[in-house]
């Protein structure tokens, strides 16, 4: 049964809009002031927020920002309902984050209609499907962390499904950086004890991509945590891109076996295809059984038939991707401080990297499919 929860500081109206969405097959909780409703979402993430604007002390702009803010609840459907009307307060009300802005008094048949409208366009992200993605190097610089952000910002962009981006690369983690984002202290050793601890590690993208970028303070977190840690984010998000630092290390066996797809960055060197043979060979042992390999091939200068045809045969892999290697835009990028596919998404790396995207779109929606074939 989808649930509802409304927002309003007049219990009259509370139990007037919780009959209607009663009558339509919600469960329907009630709040008559922001902090209690926020309370009770975070207690219960509901599938539809009905919210009222003007509220004494925590206005409805500031609750859906914060609804917006917390992976528990940013995927919900937000329909402010208020007497301000203007178009200055219609504008406000989506900047917030609210999917709807509708003006009381209202048609109780109308706001249903639009309900059900905005939840079936949103009911095939409503359950998180916790597909984790990691980005694994084998040679430094190579671009890694730049085809990490870049891709976490065009799958949440995608269908806008909830996307994370982990920085494992504790030590030296740059996704901060790279999307112009402040890092936390540290993280959370608990993060499922630690709930609101670790809400308060991520932090929000304008692009409504949730971060963890790696800690400026504390200690490396042991395997167990970061487990616990990825898990969460498992459970919130459809998608959980993962940045790494070269060959894992200790947090290999963790970050392998939680993984659904890896994308194995490699370049045409002899000395790294031949190095990628064994890393396919760990992988294997390591991962899951149903674990997807997709070689990308970075700084490919020369012929790309031959040099693809050559690292294809000594992968025995097909690659699915050759990036288009281009030095300028990464540190035009990096300069600008604005990641490529929101900076210049025409360009033929960003053009590139939506494609990868896209193929990560499919490759996921065939999921259901394909388990329920097996």
């Amino acid at each position: 049964m989808p649930k509802a929860l409304v927002i309003d500081d007049h219990a009259s109206l509370t139990t007037m809009v919780g009959l209607f969405l009663s009558d339509a097959g919600f469960s329907v909780k009630a709040a008559v002031s922001g902090p209690e409703g926020l309370d009770k979402a975070m207690a219960e993430p509901p599938d539809v927020v009905i919210l009222d604007i003007m509220m004494p002390g925590m206005d409805g702009y500031q609750v859906c920002r914060r609804l917006r803010s917390d992976p528990r609840t940013a995927r919900a459907v937000i329909v402010a309902l208020t007497a301000r009307g203007q178009p200055v307060d219609v504008d406000m009300a989506l900047r917030s984050g609210a999917d709807l802005h509708m003006t009381k008094p209202f048609k109780g048949s109308f706001l249903l209609e639009e309900i059900e409208r905005l939840c079936a366009e949103r009911r095939p992200m409503m359950s998180p499907q916790g597909f984790q993605i990691l980005v694994l190097e084998l040679e430094e610089a190579v671009g890694a962390t730049t085809l990490a952000c870049n891709l976490a910002l065009c799958l949440a962009a995608e269908g806008k499904h909830l996307t994370a981006l982990a920085d494992m690369a504790v030590a030296s983690g740059q996704t901060a950086d790279c999307l112009g984002l402040g890092a936390p202290d540290a993280w959370p050793t608990a993060p499922l004890e630690d709930t609101e601890g670790m809400v308060a590690s991520l932090v929000r993208h304008s692009s409504g991509l949730f971060a963890l970028p790696s800690p400026s303070k504390g200690n490396r977190p042991t395997p167990d945590q970061v487990n616990e840690l990825l898990r969460v984010l498992r459970e919130w998000h459809d998608y959980v891109i993962v940045d790494t630092e070269l060959n894992l290390g200790p947090l290999a066996p963790t970050l392998l076996s939680s993984s659904t797809l890896i994308l194995l960055l490699l370049t045409p060197e002899p000395k790294v295809l031949k190095t990628a043979q064994t890393s396919l060979a760990a992988i294997r042992r390591l991962g899951s059984p149903t674990l997807q390999i997709w070689p990308i091939l970075c700084k490919a200068q020369s012929d790309q038939i031959t040099t693809r045809e050559r690292a294809e045969k000594a992968l025995k892999l097909p690659l699915k991707m050759v990036v288009p290697w281009s030095p300028e835009e990464f540190e035009a990028a990096k300069a600008g401080g604005k990641p490529l596919v929101l900076g210049d998404p025409q360009s033929p790396l960003a053009a590139a990297i939506q494609t990868l995207a896209a193929q990560i779109v499919e490759a996921t929606n065939m999921r259901p499919a394909q388990e329920a074939a097996r």
